[in-house]
């Protein structure tokens, strides 16, 4: 049934790729990219064949080098390096159980490809892989290389399967070695770091491992039996569950229990297409019908069964191990004679199989010795290319350098200037300063000479008007009230005249008062809004600003008396924005006659605001201002 399943599988994964190549076809006549349906179909189908091939490389080796090959293919036909990397790794370790030679091949192209691009985090695999293929070659100098390699690329890219595998398989060497104690302690390792990273598969396979240092059999069955769980829940892992059930069939005491187990191995093995694993039980049930003196069928396991699936895998190894079973079973009959001339059967194979070995080993090391060849010639071209690159290297480095020294030349250069024209710029700001200090000074000290004047003036018109022979009463209270009305105007004159009486009052109120004498004694059609600022504004922000609408409205009432005036002024968040619209004569603001003290004064306390000024104005077409400035501490330079 699982057979049915995977040709089912197999057949529609089949199509599949017929259809995605059909498409990649067109797409290619017409010179476009695939699709994003399409491409997603491409990666798909190769998920599908690799796993479909790892899943049946230990049962079906054809079928699964089908499902390589052709998600290789695909792989190479989207022209992703990531994917085809993978693809790759799987076709070398579907070949590898295959026991091909070519599997270095398609491994080493894998390695090569994650050489040169950004996908590393198969390599841990390939190390492993090709580790694998040292071991079959009797290299194990490189295959220890090659596992640690994995180690540490799995470690450093994130692959901790590669790590838990290769620990198992350090550890296995170990053992062969006979040194218990650093075998127990990898295949420890092993099992912690399978079991961190939660992998059923490793776990299981790791565990398995450690069951044989158990202190009893009873401990040393439970942990194979978890193996078992752990393994089962990973597909394709068929071989693994099926060793590790043999191994559970040793550990019983119990003959009657073991054969559950054998028996176990050998369903699976009919399901699953292990012949392999049914051999192996099969030996085991012989001797189990050994010990019981069943001649007869301890016979049929081994001639009957074990040796028809041997013989079938020209897998000489097990048959020199089933015919020096058999010849036990002959001594067991006293059949003397004949076990002689079965035990030289097995010597026979044991000989065939070493041969076979022998001359696989030979074809994969010197598979091996030409892919080297192949990289020393490839190594020999790089390191020419490598040359070149660093001759063409040194070259952009001293084109580089001139680049860079021109371009410090430059900005020093710009430097130089914009340091000179901040200082000329700081010059001009000085400079306005100084003379804005100086018209706040004369201002203030005109404003204290009228404001001392007008007291005296006064007395000496009343005093001229009171000796006046024919002065009416009616008369001298009204000149008396005129008179007391001119003085306090210049009075309140003066006092604006002075910035420290300015800077002791409000900007809103001073700015309404200024508008509204302004209106009043300019005759100004003049419409206002002053808004009241919601933070307090620094003495010489105000100062500035005051300046700035009285010279405004000051040019109004020298040019624009007859026209319509609005005046806005808004206070936002630590700025302030005013507005300014007459429909007025107007001016030319490039013309030198109208250039003024006052005009630049405008511009000069603008700037030392750190504001903006837009001015649009044409002669007949009436003048418009926008000053914008943020609230900020400045000099108090006045």
């Amino acid at each position: 049934s699982m057979n049915k399943l995977f040709q089912r599988q197999l057949n529609i994964t089949y199509l599949l790729f017929l259809i995605v190549c059909f498409l990649s076809c067109q797409q290619g006549e017409q010179g476009k990219k695939p699709f994003p349906t399409v491409y997603k179909q491409y990666l798909d189908s190769i998920t599908n064949l690799d796993s479909m091939a790892v899943v049946l490389m230990n049962t079906d080796s054809a079928k699964a080098r089908f499902m390589a090959t052709n998600a290789v293919s695909l792989a190479n036909s989207i022209k992703s390096d990531e994917i085809l990397i993978k693809t790759l790794n799987v076709k070398g370790l579907v070949l590898l159980v295959a026991q091909n030679d070519s599997a270095i091949f398609f491994l080493n192209r894998a390695l090569k490809i994650t050489d040169t691009t950004l996908f590393k985090q198969e390599r841990g695999n390939i190390f492993y892989n090709m580790a694998q293929l040292y071991l079959e070659a009797s290299d194990v100098k490189n295959a220890i290389i090659l596992l640690d390699s994995s180690i540490q690329s799995g470690l450093l890219y994130g692959q901790p399967s590669a790590v838990s595998i290769s620990l198992n398989a350090l550890a296995a060497l170990y053992q062969t070695s006979d040194d218990l104690q650093m075998a127990k302690t990898y295949y420890d390792s092993a099992l912690t770091v399978a079991t961190r990273y939660n992998l059923p598969r490793e776990m299981g396979i790791a565990l398995g491992n450690v069951a044989q240092f158990g202190h009893d059999t009873k401990e040393s069955a439970g942990m194979i039996k978890k193996a078992i769980q752990l393994i089962a829940t990973v597909k394709g892992t068929e071989v693994e569950r099926a060793n590790l059930l043999v191994n559970l069939g040793l550990l019983q005491e119990n003959p009657d229990s073991a054969m559950i187990y054998y028996n176990m191995v050998i369903k699976m093995g009919e399901n699953s297409n292990i012949p392999i694993a049914m051999i192996g039980a099969y030996n085991n049930i012989a001797y189990f019908y050994l010990d019981k003196h069943d001649v007869k069928t301890a016979t049929q396991c081994i001639v009957g069964m074990a040796v028809p699936l041997a013989k079938k895998m020209s897998n000489y190894d097990w048959l020199a191990v089933l015919y020096d079973t058999y010849a036990d079973i002959l001594i067991e009959k006293k059949a003397f004679n004949e076990a002689v001339i079965w035990l030289r059967k097995s010597t026979e194979a044991r000989t065939i199989y070493d041969k076979m070995i022998a001359k696989k080993q030979v074809r994969l090391l010197n598979a091996m010795l030409d892919l080297k060849n192949k990289n020393l010639i490839i190594v020999e071209k790089d390191q020419q290319i490598i040359l070149r690159n660093a001759r063409i290297n040194r070259m952009k480095f001293w084109l580089a350098l001139a680049g860079m020294l021109i371009l410090f030349l430059a900005l020093g250069y710009f430097w130089m200037r914009q340091r000179t024209r901040n200082k000329l710029q700081y010059l001009k700001l000085e400079s306005a300063q100084k003379i804005l200090e100086a018209e706040e000074h004369e201002k203030e000290k005109n404003g204290m000479e009228l404001h001392d004047s007008i007291g005296m003036l006064g007395i000496k018109v009343n005093e001229t008007f009171e000796r006046h022979p024919s002065a009416d009463a009616g008369i001298k209270n009204s000149i008396d009230m005129h008179i007391a009305n001119f003085t306090d105007e210049v009075r309140n004159l003066s006092h604006r005249m002075s910035k420290k009486i300015l800077e002791r009052h409000a900007i809103g109120p001073l700015l309404i008062n200024l508008c509204e004498e302004t209106a009043k004694y300019g005759k100004l059609k003049l419409q206002f809004d002053i808004g009241d600022p919601a933070t307090e504004i620094p003495v010489q922000c105000t100062m500035h600003v005051y300046r700035i609408i009285q010279e405004l409205l000051n040019n109004a009432r020298k040019y624009a008396s007859e026209a319509n005036i609005t005046l806005s002024v808004k206070f936002a968040h630590k700025a302030i924005e005013i507005e300014y619209h007459d429909d007025g004569p107007g001016f030319d603001p490039d013309a030198e006659s109208k250039k003024g003290m006052g005009l630049s004064n405008i511009f000069a306390r603008v700037n030392l605001l750190n504001g903006t000024v837009e001015l649009d104005t044409v002669p007949e077409h009436g003048v418009y201002w926008k000053i914008s400035a943020p609230f900020q501490s400045l000099p108090n330079i006045l």
